[in-house]
């Protein structure tokens, strides 16, 4: 058993501290655990000179008769711990594990919550052996959130809504790129939700980087400069039949690109920058360069929406220096693999803090929507008991693993969690907005979605059940992408920096790009669409194929390039149905804007939604049905086409009296 302490007194009710007799009862289950004989002894002795009782003045008889006796369970749990004074291989450890789960529900809530629920508040936040968060440790996101809201009736028409399937059914219940399905659930277990069992834990920090410390993050300043000056690309993509003078353009521009690195190092830090000149060949630094390029595309698997330009830069500059003649010319490798939680953890021989129950609630994102101040205050104070608790326990000096590198381990999984919220619970809420305003059968004019080939700039013709299927597989895919981009860049990094992958360089007609097959996205979208396939209601609407490797995306890089910008195209229209109505009733002007050209708020949010969902996914926006039509990508295609010509619709003077700018993620 690992040993443990509970969580800290102070994350329990809205009113404020514990008394001092949980303190005590706090202090004295730390030394227990701890193994401190005194130190129990001395904690136990202050709990009972402290003992404090809890005011309970206008608690309803029978709520008080609950309190008391779920107390005397935590206090003969507290006595059975505390009678425990060797951890030996005699040690009963079934019987120790259910008193300390039963101690830290008295301490962490479960007693305030019959309390508060009695009197009609919020249940507080708790931790216990599943490592729920007021019974809810994930919802349809599939990521570990508290996002709950207390006390709502009803669920809002925006609120994020299942994917396609049965009711509630999501699909994060697959293993990350969908390679594997977790194992269910006993019968009778607490439903800990999907995506934070131990199994997807594991799974999902194979592609989850580690975050980048303070050092890491200088040097990657470095790099974003150095690639910000080079000119590699215009140099080097140039078509010739002389393969010898084009090796030798790639050779010459990467010895610029590392003189540039190694000169910023020397101003930035002349004493680092003076190690690095000792060696007068570049080969004499290869670790130094190899964990340059490791930090800025660990940096960008984590921030896919960063680096945009730089990135596409250092990939085509590392892809030359890998191909073998390269290689040789430079002599030394300047790819090293990306830096990932399980990997991290597993140099240091702490694996098991991936199946630890507590991981859920230190890796949950608190989301404030719809919460009062104490609700959030106290969910953040147990999430930071979480943490504190989980680097306490697997921090370990003999494996060079510090409490803070535990600490930025469970950060680096929480950084996942809020990308998820950011781009994928977009597309919940897209689906949700498309079930609330247009599900159901035989629709009025004003809900009706069919579209007809050559009106409007459609070049599909669907009637309203099957452009309303169409719509929401497309969404339901984008969701499904998005889930797995981390997995995704990091099989496309995979594929770009494979040297027995090599590329072309070829005229696609919109300029030239390097073509290059990328096996492994290719696998990763292949499962993905079939899951998505699977779950879908009454079949599947359109082409299936996937460009990759062609005259449309050339590689995986371009392809992922596509899908970082899902939450860009969405967040706009999600801003101004979200934020019209307070609009509305903030300016009377723009209200009477309003019921003259559609009648009311409802009206304008129904005209919006009609038209994207109508002419966003119509298949335009390219000269011919293999660029743009039904397929995959030219759904994205679509959405792109209807967002390039927003300016021309009724509906434009909402989006500009919200707050609308542009499409490039400055909203």
């Amino acid at each position: 058993m690992k040993r443990g302490t509970p969580p800290s007194a102070a994350s329990s009710d809205d009113e404020g501290p514990r008394p001092a007799a949980d303190g005590g009862r706090v202090a004295a289950l730390n030394a227990a655990l701890d193994g401190d004989v005194d130190g129990t002894a001395t904690a136990a002795a202050e709990t009972v000179a402290e003992g404090v009782e809890d005011d309970l003045s206008g608690v309803p008889a029978e709520v008080i008769a609950a309190a008391a006796e779920r107390e005397g369970a935590a206090r003969a749990a507290l006595d059975a711990v505390l009678s425990v004074r060797d951890w030996g291989a005699e040690t009963d450890v079934d019987t120790l594990r259910s008193a300390v789960r039963v101690l830290l529900g008295e301490v962490t809530g479960d007693r305030g919550a019959a309390v508060v629920g009695g009197l009609g508040g919020e249940a507080p936040m708790a931790v216990d052996d599943e490592g729920l968060a007021n019974g809810h440790a994930s919802g349809s996101n599939g990521h570990a959130s508290s996002s709950t809201r207390g006390g709502t009736a009803g669920a809002s028409p925006v609120a994020p809504a299942p994917v396609v399937g049965t009711p509630g059914e999501g699909s994060d219940d697959d293993e990350v790129m969908g390679l594997a399905r977790e194992p269910s659930p006993p019968t009778g277990a607490a439903a800990a939700g999907p995506g934070t069992s131990p199994a997807a834990f594991a799974s999902r920090a194979k592609y989850i980087p580690m975050r980048l410390t303070a050092d890491e993050r200088a040097t990657l300043r470095l790099v974003e400069a150095a690639l910000s000056v080079s000119d590699y690309t215009s140099e080097v993509d140039i078509l010739s039949y002389n393969k010898a003078a084009a090796r030798k353009r790639m050779h010459t521009q990467l010895r610029i690109l590392c003189a540039i690195l190694t000169g910023l190092t020397v101003a930035a830090d002349f004493k680092a920058g003076a190690e690095l000149l000792e060696s007068r060949d570049f080969a004499g630094n290869e670790s130094w360069f190899r964990s340059c390029f490791e930090i800025s595309r660990r940096h960008k698997v984590s921030n896919p929406q960063l680096m945009k330009v730089e990135y596409g830069k250092l990939m085509y500059c590392l892809m030359d220096a890998v191909s073998p003649p390269i290689a040789r010319l430079l002599g030394m490798d300047v790819v090293a693999p990306i830096e990932t939680v399980a990997s991290f953890l597993a140099a240091h021989g702490a694996s098991e803090l991936l199946t630890d129950p507590l991981l859920p609630v230190a890796t949950a994102e608190v989301v404030a929507t719809g919460k009062s101040r104490p609700v959030i205050q106290r969910e953040i104070r147990t999430k930071e008991a979480a943490v504190e608790r989980l680097a306490r326990r697997y921090a370990s000096p003999a494996r060079s693993l510090p409490a803070d590198e535990v600490r930025r381990a469970l950060y680096s999984l929480g950084d996942n969690n809020a990308y998820l919220r950011f781009s994928r619970d977009a597309c919940d809420t897209m689906l949700g907005l498309l079930r609330h305003y247009f599900d159901g059968p035989g629709p009025a004019a004003k809900n009706e979605l069919a579209i007809l080939a050559g009106r409007g700039g459609a070049r599909l013709s669907h009637g309203h059940t099957r452009q309303y299927a169409f719509v929401e597989q497309s969404l339901t895919l984008w969701r499904e992408i998005t889930h797995n981009m981390f997995g995704l860049w990091c099989m496309a990094d995979m594929d770009l920096l494979d040297a027995s992958n090599g590329y072309t360089l070829r005229n696609t007609g919109q300029g030239l790009h390097r073509v290059q097959q990328a096996p492994r996205v290719e696998r990763a979208m292949a499962n993905i669409l079939r899951n998505v396939q699977a779950k879908t209601r009454s079949g599947w609407v359109g082409s299936s194929v996937v460009h990759i490797a062609d005259a449309n995306v050339p590689n995986g890089y371009t392809f992922l390039i596509k899908y970082t910008h899902v939450q860009e195209l969405l967040m706009p229209v999600i801003n101004v149905i979200s934020g019209l109505s307070s609009l509305a009733q903030k300016d009377a002007r723009v209200n009477n804007l309003i019921a003259d050209a559609w009648g009311d708020v409802d009206g304008a949010k129904r005209a919006i939604l009609r038209d994207f969902f109508r002419h966003a996914f119509d298949g335009s926006g390219a000269d011919s049905f293999f660029s743009a039509g039904s397929c995959i990508d030219g759904r994205m295609t679509s959405a792109w086409n209807w967002c390039s010509k927003l300016e021309s619709k009724s509906f434009y003077p909402l989006f500009l009296l919200s707050g609308f700018t542009s499409f490039d993620g400055k909203w």
